[in-house]
């Protein structure tokens, strides 16, 4: 067997081989007893790991394509559904305070009283149909809807606002807002 051994010039080198030498490898062992003796150690040894940076980036990438797919199949539904649940707190909320101004209204019609009754009614109204409720009168507001009881109910909300309290408007309140 033999080595190369280059010699290096300037520009370029050159490679000698030399001759060719034996090796001669003994490997001796000392005696083996015929019973090994082991030496006891249950002491447990702490293997450093090393953070896994490619498993970690594959499981987040994993998570964020799971999340972007389950986004563009159910965005569309996700969205009505809170829409939906927004809906019916808003209407649980104005059906809680409607009841209680109303009832109030009836017991004792009052200008206040029937101004913040007509004020939830028309806000609560505009924020449905995104439509100027607010600025429009009971007039107004019966063509828009084209419901003659809710035209009446506004009237006789009117009445009160505009020509003060009677037993008509009373009965009249008792009709349209039990």
């Amino acid at each position: 067997m033999t080595l190369p051994v280059y010699e290096v010039a300037r520009y370029d080198s050159i490679t000698h081989f030399p001759l060719e030498a034996e090796l001669k490898l003994k490997l001796t062992l000392d005696s083996i007893p015929e019973q090994p003796v082991f030496q006891e150690n249950n002491v447990y040894q702490p293997l450093e790991k090393e953070f896994n940076w490619i498993v970690v980036g594959v499981l987040v990438g994993g998570i964020v394509l799971v999340i972007l797919v389950f986004y563009l199949l159910f965005a569309e539904r996700i969205k009505r559904l809170l829409k939906d649940r927004s809906q019916k707190r808003r209407w649980r909320q104005f059906e809680k305070e409607w009841i209680k101004q109303t009832t109030r209204l009836t017991q004792n019609p009052s200008l206040d009283l029937a101004d913040e009754v007509q004020g939830l009614w028309k806000s609560f109204m505009e924020k449905l149909t995104h439509q100027p409720f607010q600025e429009w009168t009971s007039s107004e507001i019966g063509e828009k809807l084209d419901d003659p009881e809710v035209f009446k109910a506004l009237r006789a909300i009117d009445l009160i606002i505009y020509a003060g309290v009677s037993e008509k408007v009373k009965k009249l309140l008792i009709i349209y807002f039990r």
